[in-house]
């Protein structure tokens, strides 16, 4: 349902006169209007009016009349006659601001809502406008305010809760517009628009369930829907329910074949199924029906090194990163099958790209650290421990390999450094052995020497050993 514009009809039940009288006019008037002959009403109720200049529903139909063949400014004149006639007329006031909203009379408009509603504070009409007008003009609290008194009043007023839901959610609140659509959806249960959109707010709120039994709702209204099938396929691989998201998925493509979103996520889900056959049917099609699709050739690709094809997986990395060269993901799985296949120069060029695409990767750090470290180059390594410690400074375990690679390097000031920040957090044997064996072996024999006594006192055998040689 959209937004809507609410106009008080108001054609009263014909008068019966004996004479041509204004009544009489009146009644011609109103005849026309049921077989919609606008024209031929507006002559009789402007004869009823000639006859009685008084004559309120007569200026009121008559701009009714009007409206329905879109003399917006006559009508305009008609309602603002009869405001002069009766300056209460609270539904005069609430149509004018219609037609003034019309001709983007904005103030103008407002003004109309605001006298309509002073004069009858619950007219829900009047309420509704105005609140519609707010929102136009981005007044969301005021306008929120104005919904609510229109449901306060009338806790079925439908298009209330509608549009009060959309305000919540121009304001992000998504829970209360969650709220809002349930009693909406409550009251027109077929609006298949509104169900998907209160499906969406679940998602955002993680109510997953919640979001796949109203999916489930629209499907009964409109079975077809193979953009309602995947919704409810991305909603259940969220909630983890992986083997119903493969089967939403499957009814969307028996829709639609070509919709390669739903081959894309029934690939993840199937990914997440451990069914990596299955998985790399799924991107091949996505490959298909989008040859550049890089995300398809890297889960593709990670399908394929979970089949131990990790040749066929480093091909499909290879494709990503000629799509895009400076795809992450591409050059990040690519390192990792090199691993596999005991390529170490080739991993450490796929990480070193990686962390030129993005040095903050702390994993990617780590992990060339690491393959650095057992591939005898300890320098290369150090740099790149310390630089993943400017992006987890209080990381103890990547402190302590570096530390212990600036012992196996012999930089033992730098080890000495290592350790006290080790120490700082954690004061055990071994952090206090190795200070102690570099003091030594930088001559400061004391400092070593109480180091490696703390060491043996926190349960360091070694120690011993090394007191015995270096301290006596």
């Amino acid at each position: 349902m959209k937004q809507g514009i609410f106009v008080v009809l108001f054609f009263v039940i014909p008068l019966i006169s004996l004479s041509q009288t204004a009544e009489d006019f009146y009644n011609n008037g109103n005849n026309c209007v049921q077989n919609q002959d606008y024209t031929g009403a507006i002559v009789s109720y402007t004869k009823s009016i000639n006859k009685n200049a008084q004559f309120i529903d007569s200026y009121f139909n008559r701009a009714l009349a009007k409206e329905k063949l879109y003399d917006t400014r006559g009508a305009i004149r008609d309602y603002t006659t009869i405001i002069s006639i009766s300056p209460k007329h609270a539904k005069a006031y609430n149509n004018r601001g219609v037609l003034k909203m019309e001709l983007n009379d904005l103030h103008g408009a407002l003004d109309d809502f605001s006298k309509a509603i002073q004069i009858a504070p619950t007219y829900q009409t009047a309420l509704f406008n105005k609140a519609l007008l707010l929102s136009k003009q981005e007044k969301l609290s005021e306008a929120l305010s104005l919904y609510s008194k229109v449901i306060e009043t009338h806790p079925k007023h439908a298009q209330a809760y509608y549009n009060r839901a959309l305000l919540y959610m121009q304001m992000q609140n998504y829970q209360k517009a969650a709220h809002d659509l349930s009693h909406y959806t409550t009251l027109v249960s077929t609006d298949s628009d509104a169900l998907q959109i209160l499906a969406f707010l679940h998602i955002a709120n993680q109510n997953y369930l919640e979001a796949i039994t109203h999916f489930s709702s629209i499907l009964s209204l409109e079975p077809e829907s193979y953009k309602t099938h995947y919704n409810k396929g991305c909603a259940n691989f969220l909630q983890g329910n992986y083997v119903h998201s493969v089967n939403d998925f499957r009814k969307a493509i028996a829709i639609n074949p070509s919709f390669k979103d739903a081959y894309y996520n029934r690939g993840v889900a199937r990914i997440y199924l451990q069914d990596f056959q299955g998985a790399i049917v799924d991107f091949t099609q996505v490959l298909q029906l989008e040859p550049n699709d890089t995300s398809a050739y890297i889960n593709r690709g990670f399908a394929y090194l979970n089949t131990h094809d990790t040749l066929t997986a480093i091909a499909d990395f290879s494709k990503a990163t000629k799509i895009a060269d400076n795809y992450e993901a591409a050059f990040y799985n690519r390192a990792l099958a090199n691993i596999e296949t005991n390529n170490i120069s080739f991993a450490i060029q796929d990480f070193t790209k990686v962390t030129e695409i993005n040095p903050n990767n702390l994993d990617v750090l780590i992990n060339l650290a690491y393959i650095q470290t057992q591939n005898n180059k300890p320098n290369e390594a150090i740099e790149t421990f310390t630089k993943a410690l400017t992006i987890s400074p209080n990381n103890q375990e990547l402190l302590l390999n570096r530390a212990m690679l600036h012992y196996e390097t012999k930089q033992y000031q730098d080890v000495v450094a290592d350790f006290t920040e080790l120490i700082a957090y954690s004061a055990n044997g071994t952090n206090y052995y190795y200070r102690g064996l570099a003091k030594i072996y930088m001559l400061d024999l004391d400092g070593g020497c109480e180091d490696l006594s703390i060491s043996g006192e926190l349960g360091m055998e070694e120690a011993y050993v090394q007191i015995k040689k270096h301290c006596n």
